[in-house]
């Protein structure tokens, strides 16, 4: 059993947070009907709750860097308006000389 007041992130508490729903749920499907808790409170754990608990989890972990430094296309980096400049002067000169 976890002592919230001991779990010092928000990260680890919603991790035992969803680990103990998900071992009550086990527990309780391993009752005799007439023991387990009503149906409705189940679904609603397992609709509503567990939802949640994961969306949470998939906020947390969220990691806004592209999978590309630059687009997604994974174009080529940036350039300096000097070196544009510098590049397109040299090919003007190239063309027309």
């Amino acid at each position: 059993m976890y002592n919230i007041y001991e779990i010092k992130d928000l990260h680890s508490l919603i991790y035992h947070m969803e680990k103990r729903v998900k071992q009550l749920l086990l527990e309780d499907a391993r009752r005799h009907q007439m023991d387990a808790e009503p149906g409705e409170i189940i679904d609603l754990i397992e609709d509503d709750l567990l939802p949640s608990i994961e969306k949470m989890m998939e906020i947390w972990d969220y990691d806004p860097t592209p999978q590309y430094l630059y687009d997604n296309t994974g174009g080529e980096p940036p350039v300096t308006a000097a070196e544009f400049y510098s590049a397109a002067w040299k090919q003007h000169q190239e063309l027309h000389s």
